[in-house]
């Protein structure tokens, strides 16, 4: 039994060695597959974006958040590109002179505004203006009306108020030359010092069309036809069923300022009709029964003609024409030794003289 006894533990402890020995080779086996496994996976993410469901170790992990750490730190003290940057980011992150940071700021954060803050808004001068308008009135190549007004008038800014001196210069304004004159109504606060003086009290104002202070009209007595700035001359030719109108300017020999702003309108009666129209030089607008001309200006002496054609008149009352309307303009006054200043704010303004003239020429009888 002994003997027996001793052969059955025998085989037992074989058994059991066994059974040691494979447990120990597969636990071998295991951590070499681990191993392998993760050599394997090191492997793939050195691959990149195309293997990252590939799990990885916790050491990898630990690794890449340090990384990602690391990176995030960096990335949150690097200098924007130039195109992104701004005034903040330069302040806060150059070390360079501020002089130089300036120039930077300058060139990179915008159009330069600076200009707003400058100065204020450029104000008008204060002047003193002398407005004239001449209306002739003409039939059969003679004056037949003729009126000529003004009115002496403030414009521009006055910022200060002020006790001011207005002066009337020239014979002209005077009684024996039949000049008559009043104080604008509604206007300012105006008392007649003497013949040709007057003292006037201006406030803070900014007139942005001209405020009249003094009314005026020059008497027919006190004007002459060399005065006249330029001389219309109208004639007519009617053939059946065709007219032709040629008007005829000249400026006078005695007038001396430029002459600007010319419009020459042609009105024909509204009963009129034709079937086409030519004119010489080319008119700038046809407008049913209007034909204007315009230009620029007239210099000294200068003449010329206007022609205007009605081709295939087929009705028409006793007259074809209505009137003839011309404007122009000139930086003069009719009268020139006419003429005004003013004191203001301890400063001599001299008058500013505007011409304004409007002829009528009537048909001829």
């Amino acid at each position: 039994m002994q003997i027996m006894k001793l052969i059955y533990q025998g085989q037992m402890q074989r058994v059991g060695g066994q059974q040691d020995q494979s447990n120990q080779q597969n636990k071998q086996q295991s951590s070499k597959s681990l191993q392998q496994q993760n050599n394997r996976q090191i492997n793939l993410l050195d691959y990149g974006e195309n293997f990252t469901s590939i799990e990885v170790s916790k050491i990898q992990i630990q690794q890449a958040q340090n990384s990602n750490e690391e990176q995030s730190r960096t990335n949150s003290i690097q200098v924007k590109p130039k195109l992104q940057q701004n005034a903040n980011d330069l302040l806060d992150l150059d070390d360079r002179p501020s002089h130089q940071i300036q120039v930077q700021i300058e060139q990179s954060s915008g159009p330069d505004l600076s200009f707003l803050n400058l100065s204020p808004l450029k104000q008008n001068e204060p002047c003193l203006k002398m407005l004239e308008k001449m209306v002739i009135a003409q039939k059969d190549g003679r004056l037949k009306e003729l009126k000529i007004f003004g009115q002496i008038a403030l414009d521009g800014d006055f910022t200060f108020d002020d006790q001011s001196n207005l002066q009337l210069l020239g014979q002209y304004w005077q009684d024996n030359y039949g000049c008559q004159r009043r104080i604008t109504p509604n206007s300012l606060d105006l008392q007649q010092l003497n013949e040709n003086s007057y003292k006037m009290v201006i406030k803070n104002a900014n007139y942005k069309v001209p405020k009249g202070i003094i009314d005026y009209i020059i008497p027919t007595k006190a004007f002459t036809q060399q005065r006249i700035p330029v001389i219309f001359l109208y004639r007519l030719e009617c053939v059946q069923s065709f007219a032709s109108y040629c008007l005829q300017y000249k400026v006078n020999d005695q007038w001396q300022a430029p002459l600007q702003d010319i419009i020459i309108e042609v009105n024909l009666e509204k009963d009129v009709e034709f079937d086409d129209l030519k004119t010489i030089p080319v008119a700038q607008n046809v407008n049913d029964k209007q034909i204007t001309w315009k230009a620029k200006q007239l210099l000294q002496q200068q003449k010329g003609k206007l022609i205007l054609n009605l081709i295939g008149i087929k009705k028409q009352g006793p007259q074809i024409l209505n009137h003839i309307r011309i404007s122009l303009k000139a930086n003069t006054s009719v009268i020139e030794n006419m003429d005004s200043i003013m004191f203001y704010n301890s400063q001599e303004y001299k008058c500013q003289k505007k011409l304004s003239v409007e002829y009528k020429i009537y048909p001829n009888s």
